[in-house]
């Protein structure tokens, strides 16, 4: 019903084998399966080990599952997916409101495309850690430059602003025009929910 969608990583020693036949209907099921499973992270079971189990006997190569997520959505739910021609970065796009699929796929090519790479929706989603190495390596130079700790923390404000913006997907310029910010492309009430972008052999997070 379009409500739903899963991304899932699938891993192969060679290209060879990932362009296989075997190896794509292999992926097909493991997602469809995906698909099938609560919200959330997908752990390996014994269903995936078995249909991984069936390629890499065939293949005598090393094939392994490596994660897979589901998302769930309402009545105004829409997905937008973006794999790039080397098949070895993928994008998962979930939207609410009047948002298309076509729109959503410019959103998810943007998400592996753009540099930084954005790590959150909005700059409220930017995790605290990341936050905080870059509040101390600001602070830490502008006192190094002298200035009066009032002056400094008000530095530091705009630097980390700059920040937010940089890696909040939302605000970011959109790659295709760059004088749009992503939010700009989305229609009155439309929003994006959430997103994943995961690159082959990348350490989940």
């Amino acid at each position: 019903d379009g409500r739903n969608a899963a991304i899932v990583e699938l891993l192969a020693e060679t290209d060879f084998t990932a362009k296989n036949e075997r190896f794509e209907q292999m992926t097909k099921l493991v997602g469809e399966y995906a698909l099938k499973q609560s919200a959330g992270a997908i752990a390996l079971d014994d269903e995936i080990t078995k249909m991984v189990d069936d390629v890499r006997l065939t293949t005598g190569e090393n094939v392994q599952y490596g994660r897979g997520h589901k998302l769930e959505g309402g009545g105004q739910t829409a997905y937008g997916t973006y794999i790039h021609h080397d098949g070895k970065t993928g994008v998962l796009v979930q939207g609410e409101g009047d948002v298309n699929d076509a729109l959503l796929r410019d959103v998810a090519m943007h998400i592996a495309a753009v540099q930084p790479r954005p790590v959150g929706v909005t700059p409220d989603d930017v995790p605290s850690d990341i936050v905080e190495k870059e509040r101390k390596v600001a602070m830490e130079e502008a006192t190094a430059s002298g200035k009066p700790q009032e002056i400094a923390e008000k530095i530091v404000e705009g630097k980390l602003r700059k920040v937010y913006e940089s890696l909040a997907l939302l605000e970011q310029p959109f790659v295709k025009d760059d004088s749009k910010k992503v939010k700009e492309l989305l229609p009155k009430g439309a929003s994006i929910v959430s997103f994943f972008r995961w690159q082959v052999g990348e350490a989940a997070d």
